[in-house]
């Protein structure tokens, strides 16, 4: 860091323990504490956008989703870090389904250099279990994803304040 910048040793971020291969994390809070009051940016910007469960992921993108009265479809793209490097719109659809094909998933996160990516979309009724659709297009995603080298390591589904993760249904290999 310039000497001439103001820095505060509390936002250094602490040293990994001795012969630990794991990289140290600095969250002011944990990540999945969410209040009405945080906005999901600036939850990127104050936490740092480091990916380390579902939970992660729904907490920052559940706020956007979970009041819409239409499905989408998001990616969110990933580096080898498990850093959000950015997050794309795939799909916009009716009350119970939206278009999705693996071209639109991937052409962005050819284009964002993305290691990896997390599919998620919302149920507008509120139901967070996965549809026969859901599975399909999951599975579908999860095949290309590995054949293009960009693996897809989860899709989410949003609903309310609840959420499903289809690689911990076993739905993702």
């Amino acid at each position: 860091m310039p000497p001439d910048s103001a820095s505060d040793a509390s936002d250094e971020a602490p040293s990994s323990p001795e012969g630990s291969e794991e990289p140290a994390l600095l969250y002011r809070v944990p990540i999945h504490e969410w209040d009405e009051s945080d906005q999901p940016r600036e939850k990127l910007l104050t936490h740092g956008p480091t990916v380390l469960s579902d939970a992660d992921v729904a907490d920052v993108y559940g706020p956007l989703l979970r009041d819409l009265d239409k499905e989408v479809f998001k990616v969110v793209h990933l580096n080898t870090a498990n850093v959000i490097i950015g997050d794309y719109t795939v799909s916009e659809g009716g009350l119970s389904s939206s278009a999705v094909e693996p071209r639109g998933v991937f052409e962005q996160a050819i284009l964002d250099d993305a290691a990896t990516v997390i599919c998620l979309h919302n149920h507008p009724p509120g139901n967070p279990e996965p549809s026969r659709e859901d599975i399909r297009i999951t599975r579908q995603l999860a095949e290309a994803g590995g054949t293009m080298g960009i693996p897809v390591h989860d899709h989410l589904i949003i609903a309310g304040t609840k959420h499903t993760s289809l690689a911990e249904r076993g739905v993702i290999d």
